[in-house]
């Protein structure tokens, strides 16, 4: 017995446990805060070892070099270290192609002192001291050279050095070749063109290095710094070192401080000509060997120091200086002309800080700066190009205007529209392909790390990596690929496509974070629930990866669909995934909307390109309606809704794409993809995008009916084929896009819709009602973006997404049940707020007070065990953290026995007598009115005699306090008054009104029989439908009064007319009167006012009538008059004296004939009926008399039918009727 009773007790206990997490959430992986990623700072890593990770820190004035291995070189500059921000001496390695940086040499802290040694003798120890704006040359022997800068010699301050250094990539050393390793050391010049051991540049920074002479020695040009007195100032002096004797040579310029620039005549070369004085220019040296220079701030021929736009070049062969372009005196803005076309004119403006590249045929690149564009000075971010052969510049990329920002576009992915913003001091380099690099650099607010590369072929900017922003992210832990590990985790994401194959749960892409930073994701991971381990199991572990398609229908393990979100998926009756378009990458590196089809086999773990473009944004297909064929295809496509049927066929509806124009926007075309046949057929919707949805009635199932275009909405199948559909961003029935929360059902066997449930109205809050309640009037408020499942009993969850709570809107974090029997909703979980923050508690440990926080996009799936499972979306983290999340939850479902209710219908229109209330599946039973218990109602069946709202709550199998559906006892509708019969003048304004309204009630306003407007709740005052009156709102008015589960009823019928007059036209003209009539809207009074004038302006006030044909006589032959017409506003047609006439007339003209015969004057030509042809301009008319006299420039020719009372032909004159023409004369 003892042994039984223990036993006894473990069950009970287990049970009780069980039993104890329904209902309750748990965080089960990923991250409950973010890590703080700081894109600034410096991460050296190991000295000489590469690594992802390894990145310098934002820096400006920095120096670089390409080696011969194609790898490039950044050493020094301003910026940051380990221990703040200094001047630096750190060396650094970045190869192009793994895209890692590698610390080689120099310190991790700022402001070191240079460690010299002996000069000429290398050591391992050896390194240049901290600096800013040194002068560096490349050999062919793959050396680096080093001069210069201001910064820190051998020990003490700061100050201009004139120390030269090389560097050997071979074996990572320095050596001191020359100079002095002390700061501000002054020049020996010694004889112009003449070496000497003794000879030595002045300290300096920023003059212009990285040229050669034709024997191969370094040349030197200017800067700011130190002649032979210690007082700095601007340099023209141009050197040359010899590498093999480590002597200097002065061979041009001055030994003076701010010397004066000699320019001769443009592009004429002269031994006289020599740039001024000037530091911080961009050079270049071209593959004739000749070394040109550009800008900098300093002398041209002015005294004043100024940014310069002069461009120079100097011959290695002969020794002279060429001024070849720009300004020689006042800085100037720059000539952009149009962008990618060279012109004589084009120029960059006046700057100093730019950054210059060496491209492919010949020609000299130039990047920002700062200085003038064309409207202004400040930082640049302007590209150009040089010509040497044509000397012409032409703009590139980037913007005419200072301080732009940057345009990033995705990381690692060229744009046309991508741009480095505004900077100057930027470091750069060439690639061995002819791309150009940028790096570093400066603007007023910031100093960058980041790296671009522009593509000379494309003229695309591409953002490589790094950022100044301080970001907080849920990382990836990828591991090693098809190795499950504890600390596998992905990236937070945001809309990631999912699969649930029974055994595992799959995720794939979105948008987020990958291993090293964020983008479009296409890297695939299973979550195996009863490890509770992911495994990254195919795709890259970086972000933005274009497809790799292969061949179509053919599989293979490299094949990859390319980083994407939104995307729709499904899983065949075979254990395949299936993944359809989406928004990324295609097969280039373009991103749009993809409608590519492909299919994943979970056991071979490789992709197949089915169906579909490898491009983007492409048009769809649609061929006929219900009929398949190999050519028909969906367009492109994201956040479209699917469904598996019980045929295996794949199902896909609406989303936001392209439609069969090409035209983008929101779809509601029903597609079936058939994986026998490999065709997809149009089924149902509409084949043009923002199609307005038709509702129907409520419950009854049409075969017009059709949801409304829409994306981001939740679908799922029942147990009986039927497929379901619910909210999501689209349009309503009026026509206005918004969030949505109508229910959908379709049957697939008779191809018909039917709205089920919630609103045909956007932007409705959610009626929450109590918490594990069904409620008859409960819904989720309109929501997109939002995460379902499917539990075993066919009950439908829904949790959070953006849209409208119980009041206010945005991310919710809400978690409904709707079941399909009752056709109940029920507040389960979660807030009725929205913006709430996640509250994780202990891992892997489920409890009561454990919610995910508001998101939307986030992914869901059930497992075996009925558990449902949510991943990530972007949303609230803990302490109000929004950001895409990688966070996993787990939901035990509450205890699922149910007590149902079974009536006439969820809401009875109830009409006095008692209606008969049965529940079923509980063992016990308690009757409630209105929430209140019903003393002795403990039975199965209640006999309900007033209206309220009724429901059971009682014990169904081992679950307590089990509440049941809801059943509604309520009043029928009440038709309201309405009021606004009347006759109205254009404008002016209509109140068709409801002057007491039910607060129960739904109204919608009808215009011969049509709805017009509503419906609209009553609120227990007035409501009305308002309107400027015009001729289309002519009609008969009525209000249809509903409430569900009850007949409408409607209001009296208001008649409003429209006011003012149509068809007005003179029905009979003499030369002294006028008859003239109109037509009204069979309006019952007639009130209007008419006036003939010789003015085309009504007059203040006309003669009033009741009737509609009027004759006015006493007017004079052979003038214009007016005829003006207007009706009246009677509000009251029970007392048409009260009125008021139309602001509005409507006028013609006519011309009354003469007293006497209409003479023809033939003035212009001979057609008959031309009035200018005609005394007083009036062309006769049937009671007319003519007289055609002789001597006329022309005679008439009658080209149609024409009658006449009379007709007189003189001596000299003539009528031409043509053949088949009839002239008739009444009176002859």
């Amino acid at each position: 017995m003892r042994k039984f009773f223990i036993s006894l007790a473990a069950i009970l206990f287990i049970t009780s446990s069980l039993h104890s997490q329904n209902n309750q959430w748990a965080w089960m992986k990923g991250d409950n805060i973010p890590t703080t990623f700081d894109n600034s700072s410096v991460v050296y890593g190991t000295v000489t070892v590469p690594d992802a990770a390894n990145r310098p820190g934002q820096r400006d004035g920095a120096v670089t070099w390409r080696d011969l291995q194609g790898n490039f070189w950044l050493f020094g500059g301003e910026g940051n270290a380990t221990n703040g921000f200094g001047y630096l001496n750190d060396l650094w390695k970045y190869n192009p192609l793994t895209d890692q940086w590698t610390w080689m040499k120099g310190n991790n802290t700022v402001n070191a002192t240079g460690t010299y040694g002996t000069v000429n003798t290398a050591n391992i120890n050896n390194k240049p001291g901290a600096r800013i704006g040194a002068m560096v040359w490349t050999d062919a022997s793959g050396v680096f050279w080093l001069f210069g800068g201001e910064g820190y010699g051998a020990s003490g301050g700061r100050g201009y050095l004139n120390d030269m250094w090389r560097y050997d990539p071979g074996s990572n050393t320095w050596t001191w070749m020359k100079g002095d390793n002390t700061i501000n050391a002054t020049a020996v010049y010694g004889t112009i063109n003449t070496a000497n051991v003794n000879n030595k540049p002045g300290a300096r920074e920023n003059g212009g290095g990285g040229g050669f002479d034709a024997s191969g020695n370094l040349l030197l040009f200017g800067g700011y710094g130190h002649t032979t007195t210690s007082t700095p100032g601007f340099l023209s002096d141009l050197w040359s070192f010899d590498r093999a004797t480590r002597v200097w040579t002065w061979i041009k310029g001055n030994q003076t401080l701010n010397a004066l620039g000699d320019y001769g005549t443009m592009t004429v070369a002269s031994s006289n000509n020599k740039p001024g004085g000037r530091r911080l220019v961009t050079t270049w040296q071209d593959s004739n060997g000749d070394f040109w220079l550009f800008g900098g701030f300093g002398h041209n021929i002015n005294l004043s120091p100024m940014q310069l736009g002069d461009l120079w070049k100097y011959s290695t062969a002969t020794g002279n200086w060429t001024w070849m372009k720009g300004n020689n005196s006042l800085p100037s803005g720059g000539v952009y002309g149009t962008r990618g076309i060279s012109n004589a004119n084009n120029k960059p403006g006046s700057r100093y800080k730019s950054s210059g590249f060496l491209g492919t045929g010949n020609k000299l690149w130039l990047f920002g700066g700062d200085g003038e564009g064309a409207f202004g000075n400040g930082r640049l971010n302007d590209l150009w190009a040089y010509d040497i052969g044509t000397n012409r510049w032409t703009w590139m990329s980037g913007s005419q205007e200072t301080d732009e920002a940057s345009t990033y576009g995705l990381q690692g992915v060229p744009s046309a529209n991508n741009t480095p913003g505004a900077r100057d001091l930027a470091s750069a380099w060439t690639d061995q392909s002819g791309n150009l690099w940028l790096t570093f650099g400066e603007d007023t607010w910031n100093i960058y790390n980041e790296l671009w590369k522009y593509n000379v072929s494309t003229n695309q900017w591409t953002w490589v990596r790094g950022n100044n922003l301080t970001e907080d992210i849920f990382p990836a832990t990828y591991g090693v690929q098809g190795t499950s590990a504890v600390a596998n985790k992905p990236g937070g994401r945001y809309e990631a496509g999912y699969w649930n194959d029974g055994a595992s749960f799959w995720l794939f892409g979105g948008t987020g974070r990958a291993n090293t930073f964020s983008g479009y994701l296409n890297d695939l991971w299973r979550y195996n629930s009863s490890t509770n381990e992911w495994t990254w199991k195919k795709g890259a572990n970086a972000a933005n990866q274009k497809s790799n398609y292969g061949t179509m229908g053919i599989s293979l393990v490299s094949n990859a669909p390319g980083g994407r979100l939104s995307m729709s998926t499904w899983k065949d009756n075979n254990g395949k995934l299936w993944m359809f378009g989406g928004s990324g990458l295609g097969g280039g590196y373009v991103e749009g909307y993809l409608n590519d089809l492909w299919k994943y086999d979970t056991v071979a773990n490789q992709w197949t390109w089915i169906k579909g473009d490898s491009t983007v944004n492409d048009a769809g297909d649609y061929g006929s309606i219900g009929v398949p064929s190999a050519s028909n295809k969906p367009g492109a496509r994201i956040n479209a809704c699917t469904w598996t049927d019980v045929s295996g066929n794949l199902w896909l509806l609406g989303g936001e794409g392209y439609d069969n124009a090409g035209i983008s926007g929101k779809l509601n075309d029903l597609w079936k993809y058939d994986i026998a046949t490999n065709q997809w057929t149009w089924i149902k919707g509409n084949d043009f995008a923002n199609a307005y949805g038709y509702y129907g009635v409520k419950g009854i199932s049409g075969v017009d009916n059709m949801p409304s275009a829409r994306t981001d909405h939740i679908s799922w199948s029942d147990i009986s084929g039927n497929f379901w559909l619910f909210g999501g961003n689209g349009y309503d029935t009026s026509g206005t896009l918004g969030y949505l929360n109508d229910l959908w059902k379709y049957n697939t066997t008779i191809n018909e819709w039917t709205w089920i449930k919630g609103d045909n109205r956007k932007n409705v809050f959610g009626v929450y009602g109590t918490t594990g309640k069904s409620g008859v009037l409960n819904k989720p408020g309109g929501r997109t973006k939002a995460s379902g499942w499917i539990d075993i009993n066919g009950i439908f969850w829904l949790f959070g997404g953006e849209g409208y709570a119980g009041s206010g809107s945005g991310l919710l974090n809400d978690l409904w049940k709707y079941n399909q029997g009752t056709n109940q909703w029920q507040w389960v979980k979660g807030d009725s707020i929205v913006y709430v923050s996640s509250v994780y508690g202990i891992l892997n440990t489920p409890n009561n007070s454990n919610k995910p926080g508001g998101r939307n996009g986030s992914v869901a799936w059930k497992d075996n065990n009925s558990s449902l499972w949510m991943f990530g979306g972007s949303g609230f983290s803990q302490n109000n953290y929004n950001d895409n999340l990688n966070d996993l939850w787990k939901y035990y479902l509450p205890c699922s026995s149910e007590i149902t209710i079974s009536a006439i219908s969820n809401i009875v229109c109830f009409d006095g007598n008692p209606v008969q209330l049965t529940a079923s599946g509980g063992s016990s039973y308690e009757w409630y009115k209105d929430g209140v218990l019903i003393p002795g109602a403990t039975g199965p069946s209640y006999s309900a005699t007033t209206t309220g709202s009724y429901y059971a709550k009682g014990n169904a199998g081992s679950c307590t306090n089990v509440f049941s559906n809801e059943i509604l006892l309520q009043v029928p509708p009440v038709a309201p008054q309405l009021t606004g019969t009347g006759i109205y003048c254009e404008g002016v304004l209509v109140n068709v009104g409801i002057p007491v309204t039910e607060i129960s009630q739904s109204y919608t306003w009808l215009r011969s029989g049509s709805p017009t407007y509503g419906p609209i709740g009553g609120n227990g005052g007035n409501q009305s439908l308002q309107f400027n009156m015009v001729s289309f709102d002519d009609g008969a008015y009525r209000v249809e009064s509903s409430k569900e589960g009850c007949p409408s009823v409607y209001s009296p019928t208001v008649n409003v007319y429209y006011g003012g007059i149509t068809n007005l036209s003179t029905t009979a003209i003499s030369s002294n009167s006028v008859s003239f009539s109109w037509l009204d809207y069979n309006n019952p009074i007639k009130k209007f006012q008419y006036a003939v004038t010789t003015s085309s302006f009504p007059p203040a006030n006309g003669i009033n009538t009741t009737s509609t044909s009027v004759t006015v006589g006493s007017l004079f032959s052979c003038v214009t008059y007016y005829i003006h017409v207007r009706g009246a506003t009677i509000l009251d047609l029970d007392d048409p004296n009260t009125f008021s006439f139309c602001d509005n007339w409507t006028t013609i003209s006519f011309n009354t004939p003469p007293a006497g015969a209409i003479l023809w004057t033939g003035t212009v030509d001979t057609d008959w009926f031309n009035p200018e042809n005609w005394t007083c301009s009036f062309v006769p008319l049937p009671n007319s008399e003519v007289v055609i006299n002789g001597s006329k420039p022309h005679y008439p020719v009658i080209t149609s039918n024409v009658t006449v009372k009379k007709l007189t032909i003189n001596s000299g004159a003539s009528v031409n009727v043509e053949p088949d023409v009839i002239l008739t004369i009444t009176s002859q």
